[in-house]
């Protein structure tokens, strides 16, 4: 059904905060491809039972958004850190079958290589 959506409201409570659950639905959301929209959820209490100033309240809510925040890059960052380790598969792999040739590609492109710099002298 996810698939299907053009986003996807994750709710806060104030109170509670992040919780295990906002992670597994802002996971839900990345895998999707489904924008995700964070709403908060009882503000009221925040004043009524935790009697909080603005000042305070507005420390929660920012700190909410930030935690939220937060769990989003971590996913940016382990997509980034997964596609580098893919390049670096693929390059050792390259690597490891040059050497399994017997080195013969590495003597070739390093005789190339000093053709190069003899041509530019």
């Amino acid at each position: 059904a996810a698939r299907l959506s053009d986003g996807a409201l994750v709710v806060v409570d104030a109170v509670e905060g992040v919780c295990i659950q906002t992670h597994a639905v802002l996971r839900q959301a990345w895998e999707e491809k489904v924008k995700p929209c964070l709403f908060i959820n009882k503000m009221d209490r925040l004043i009524t039972e935790l009697r909080l100033t603005p000042a305070e309240a507005y420390t929660r809510l920012s700190s909410i958004v930030m935690h939220c925040n937060m769990i989003m890059s971590a996913f940016h960052s382990e997509q980034y850190m997964s596609e580098a380790d893919a390049v670096l598969a693929h390059e050792d792999a390259k690597e490891a079958a040059a050497a399994a040739a017997g080195g013969e590609g590495q003597d070739r492109e390093e005789e190339a290589q000093q053709a190069e710099q003899e041509e530019e002298y």
